[in-house]
């Protein structure tokens, strides 16, 4: 089920996620929350600039999906998926530097969840912005196929590394799973989008952005 607001769509599961987030920790939801805004912000004003019509923004469990009418040349698609973790860099800087000019050491935790933030989406894994970066930036040379192997190769040394170091993190703290439960959510959003199906042509590819 899916609850519409305009061409803003959030599923029930992920309200269920968001709920459960503010029950464990609200002060880091509503920071995390923040830093996922400026993401997607800097996600259309790339499609913007790219003049692309968003047609619909939807919030799964998963995280944002951005869909948008006509396609983007590979370039285009480094352009628009590279600007969202730059965003969220950007407003980990600025969050730094309120912080420091006024005073204000809460600004320094918010900058720390905006930067852990633009950093994670940026890994080289399928779906986050650093995997479509990849994909893109491999099929300009090599063609969409050896592209899509190579990413898949990434994504997987990537998630068993995460997964394998937040084990490790769990056991020596007893306490801190947010790692495990990072790569966890990374695993499952591999797995269930991992069918990456780029389109065989030279310069375009759909235009659907994945977080």
């Amino acid at each position: 089920m899916v609850l519409a607001l305009g061409r803003f769509k959030v599923s029930i599961a992920a309200l269920a996620v968001l709920t459960a987030a503010f029950v464990i920790d609200a002060p880091l939801l509503v920071w995390a929350l923040a830093a996922a805004a400026a993401h997607e912000a800097g996600h259309m004003l790339a499609f913007m600039l790219c003049r692309q019509h968003i047609t619909e923004l939807r919030l799964e469990p998963w995280g944002f999906e951005m869909s948008c009418g006509g396609t983007l040349s590979y370039a285009g698609e480094i352009i628009t998926a590279a600007a969202g973790p730059a965003a969220s860099i950007l407003l980990a800087v600025l969050l730094s530097l309120a912080g420091r000019t006024f005073n204000l050491p809460g600004l320094y935790f918010a900058s720390g969840v905006s930067f852990v933030f633009g950093l994670f989406n940026a890994l080289p894994v399928w779906p986050l912005d650093g995997g479509r970066v990849l994909l893109n930036t491999l099929a300009l040379p090599f063609g969409p196929f050896a592209a899509e192997r190579a990413l898949c190769v990434t994504s997987c040394i990537v998630i068993f590394a995460l997964l394998i170091t937040g084990a490790i993190v769990l056991f020596k703290t007893r306490v801190n799973f947010t790692l495990l439960l990072a790569a966890v959510w990374l695993f499952i959003s591999y797995c269930k989008r991992s069918g990456i199906n780029v389109e065989l042509r030279k310069t375009k590819t759909k235009n659907k952005v994945l977080k």
